[in-house]
């Protein structure tokens, strides 16, 4: 500490990770209130600290958590910046390194406290309701499951004497094509080094593990999602993406799915109690989908005199560096090294895909059924056991599947189930929705528009689509959008979702009536599967302007410019340009709506979009 230094200030920035739904349904489906799901920052220096499987910095306020919802003086600070980021590249060396990881007792909110103790004293920590909360979630059942599930994940990643960790020497050389040791001022963002492949994934804060890096705290909530850093150059990730079964079962973990980083995992979470789609995760989306925000964390640590890595990390800045396991340059810089890059092109700006949802935790969702029977003394005899019996043992094959298993027994237990729980459908509508995904199964159910469960979403559930929860109008959109075959040459050779819906005057009607209702919610998981069943519906359109294309277009229209997440307005604007590119009648609509589209315009995931549709209205 130097004796004449002036007292910084410290203070705490706090997010609310599930976007106030905590203090709304956190009682109903963890058994226990909590009003917020914290994720903490500490801000200091002119930087937001914070630790997410690595200890990063960013701007104030400018993480990749949104808004903070409230800023907390803590007090001030005699330590210097670099005795503090001193402290962290040791910390991240020990106690918060990727593979310390955990979501109860190393988190982010346990970062801040150390940290804060360390800059302001031993007798000053964050909030007790943000230090508690972890051991609070811990006692309840969904914490415990969860504590379960987290031990499991964790020694597959970590086991086999911690093979898949490896260490990353701490201010070891790294090899720029302008300066072998030391590049004296930050990368600006957008920026890329050609490096070598001795140089070695950023692992975080100043390059001290090159395990998973700076993927973050798959907790989410608890724990923060963390800043994916150097996900892509790091041997570990690069390992769980050529190993699809762990990566599914990291997906398919509670932890990942239950943890509420954003309103979409939250509404998995209501409804299934741990399952979900990480893959739809609008945060992960972003931080891979987004080079410039990955620039721009890590360029934080990139370099300068003192930098995080020291003097042989300068230079580390930019996205694009060359890693030992093959690299992954930039392909947003001006000085993309395509050499030795891994980067393929980016796809077109539409490429036919059919939007559906294939991932749940089958047997969380038979234990919820059965669980909702029981509380409303609905008896299920042994034939009706052996029933859902059949149906788990399907759904949770990975191969081979025996779709025998499935006949009208299972179609008349599911549609009996949805009839004898009103408002709690949605574990039968998950189950029907899993299993649409074969087509033989689809078939036999758009053939009886009588009975079984199909039948019953559609004549008895869909006409009050206004009045149902939220977790069953989730559900039934989902079972629309698998209704489509798994790729456009399948669907129209043959898929189910073109002809019962698209070409069927009534059904069409009255789905995007489903859809149009359901982009005015707020909740952003019912919005992104309704634009999802919008775009698997516009790539069939007749391009006659009837009455449900025009409707349908409109309702884009109107709701994109209101959208405020990315990943939804993506999908809108997919839906949008997939009415106009071959309708005149539908261009000449969307031309008298006169549609701003500024807000999207710049952005990564919409960019192309809004250009393709800007220049087919001019």
């Amino acid at each position: 500490m130097t004796l004449n230094s002036t007292p910084k200030q410290v203070s705490l920035n706090v997010y609310d990770l599930s976007n106030g739904m905590a203090r709304q349904l956190s009682q109903q489906f963890v058994g226990k209130q909590f009003d917020s799901i914290f994720h903490t920052g500490i801000v200091v220096f002119g930087k937001e600290y914070f630790f997410g499987g690595g200890i990063m910095a960013m701007a104030p306020a400018q993480t990749p958590y949104g808004k903070p919802v409230s800023t907390i003086p803590l007090g001030t600070t005699t330590k210097t910046q670099n005795e503090f980021e001193a402290w962290c590249r040791q910390q991240q060396t020990s106690k918060f390194s990727f593979d310390k990881y955990d979501l109860f007792t190393t988190n982010c909110n346990h970062f801040t406290q150390d940290a804060c103790r360390f800059l302001c004293g031993p007798d000053v920590d964050i909030p007790d309701e943000i230090r508690n909360q972890p051991e609070e979630f811990r006692q309840t059942e969904m914490g415990q499951m969860v504590a379960n599930m987290m031990n499991g994940w964790r020694s597959q990643m970590f086991g086999q004497n911690g093979q898949n960790h490896q260490s990353a020497n701490v201010g070891g050389s790294s090899t720029n094509t302008t300066n072998n040791n030391t590049q004296q001022q930050q990368q600006p963002s957008g920026s890329s080094n050609t490096g070598t492949n001795n140089t070695r994934g950023m692992g975080g804060f100043g390059g001290n593990t090159a395990g998973m890096g700076d993927m973050g705290s798959f907790g989410g909530g608890m724990g923060g999602m963390g800043g994916m850093g150097d996900m892509m150059n790091n041997p570990m990730a690069q390992q769980m993406m050529n190993n699809p079964q762990m990566m599914q079962d990291m997906m398919s973990n509670p932890m990942v799915q239950q943890m509420m980083s954003n309103p979409q995992m939250m509404q998995q979470m209501m409804q299934q109690q741990g399952m979900g789609d990480m893959a739809n995760n609008p945060m992960m989306q972003q931080m891979l989908n987004n080079p410039q925000m990955m620039q721009q964390m890590m360029s934080q640590f990139g370099g300068g005199t003192g930098g995080f890595g020291g003097g042989g990390m300068g230079g580390m800045g930019g996205f694009g560096n060359t890693s030992s396991t093959g690299g992954y340059s930039n392909p947003y810089s001006s000085s993309n090294n395509s050499g030795s890059s891994s980067y393929s092109a980016p796809p077109p700006v539409d490429n036919k895909e059919l939007f559906r949802y294939k991932t749940s935790n089958v047997p969380a969702v038979m234990k919820k059924l059965k669980s909702l029977c029981e509380d409303i003394k609905i008896t299920l005899s042994a034939e009706d056991l052996n029933t859902l019996s059949n149906i788990e043992k399907y759904l949770s094959a990975t191969s081979n599947k025996d779709a025998s298993l499935i006949g009208d027994k299972e179609f008349a237990l599911l549609e009996r189930l949805m009839k004898a729980l009103p408002n709690q459908q949605f574990p039968a509508l998950d189950f029907l929705r899993l299993l649409l995904l074969t087509p033989s199964i689809t078939k036999r159910c758009v053939e009886s528009t009588t009975s079984g469960p199909l039948a019953y979403l559609l004549n008895e559930l869909v006409p009050d689509w206004k009045k149902l929860p939220m977790p069953t109008q989730l559900m039934s959109l989902r079972v629309f959008c698998n209704m489509f075959a798994s790729t456009y040459d399948k669907e129209r050779e043959g898929g189910f979702g073109r002809k019962f819906i698209v070409q069927d005057e009534h059904r069409f009607n009255t789905t995007v009536e489903m859809i149009s209702h359901s982009m005015s919610s707020p909740l952003e998981g019912l919005r992104l599967t309704a634009a999802s069943l919008a775009c698997n519906l516009a790539l069939f359109a007749k391009n006659d302007g009837n009455d449900e294309e025009v409707q349908l277009l409109c309702t884009m229209i109107e709701y994109v410019q209101k959208e405020k997440n990315a990943d939804v307005a993506q999908r809108m604007m997919l839906c949008i340009h997939r009415l106009i590119i071959n309708s005149r009648d539908n261009r000449d609509l969307a031309k008298t709506l006169e549609p701003n589209f500024t807000a999207w315009a710049k952005d990564p995931k919409t960019q192309k979009l809004v250009q393709s549709v800007k220049s087919l209205l001019a």
